[in-house]
C-alpha cells in the first residue's frame, strides 16, 4: 500500500517538475503531500463507516507517521 502512494508521489513530483523545471520543488512536494492526506483521510472514513476500524487506524498511521517521512525524504533528495 506504501508503495502505491510513494509512487503516485513520485510520478506526480515528477511530473510536474517536467512541466516547469523551475518550479518549487518543495512547493510541489507540499501540495502532493496535502492531496495524498485528503485521499488518505476519505480512505479511512470510508473504512469506518464500513466497520473496517483495523484498517482505519492503519490509515491514519499512514497519514500521522509515514506521509510526513516520505515528504521529508523526498524534499532531501532534490
Amino acid at each position: 500500500m506504501r508503495a502505491t502512494f510513494e509512487r503516485r508521489v513520485r510520478e506526480q513530483v515528477a511530473r510536474h517538475l517536467r512541466a516547469d523545471p523551475n518550479a518549487d520543488h518543495c512547493k510541489i512536494i507540499d501540495i502532493q503531500m496535502r492531496q495524498e492526506r485528503e485521499r488518505l483521510e476519505r480512505q479511512a472514513l470510508e473504512y469506518e463507516d464500513s466497520g473496517q476500524d483495523r484498517q482505519a487506524e492503519l490509515i491514519h498511521t499512514l497519514i500521522d507517521d509515514w506521509l510526513p517521512e516520505l515528504a521529508r525524504e523526498l524534499k532531501r533528495r532534490r
